[in-house]
């Protein structure tokens, strides 16, 4: 399951950096990138469990290391999703500010 949350990040990775230089991104350039810094964050913590056997690494610490990372990408995720669609609002409200005569 290790290698299916590598590609899932990259993914992640992926679709954050296109969606970012998109026009919708311009705007929201901030918010893409803290998303694509929590996709790194979740694969890194994959790329961890894999990696980390290899490195010598403990399984109770290449476990916890996953986890703060996982628990880190969620919260850079959930922030994002709240605030996100927020900014949204006030630049559309701005824009229909603007049209009124």
């Amino acid at each position: 399951f290790d290698i299916l949350g590598v590609l899932i990040s990259v993914g992640f990775i992926y679709v954050t950096i296109v969606s970012s230089r998109s026009l919708i991104g311009s705007f929201f350039k901030q918010y893409y990138r803290l998303m694509t810094v929590a996709a790194i964050f979740f694969g890194s913590g994959f790329v961890l469990e894999i990696l980390g056997g290899v490195v010598g690494l403990s399984v109770d610490t290449k476990d916890v290391i996953h986890h703060i990372l996982l628990i880190g990408a969620g919260i850079m995720f959930t922030y994002t999703g709240v605030v996100l669609p927020k900014e949204a609002a006030k630049l559309s409200g701005a824009s229909e500010a603007l049209k009124k005569p």
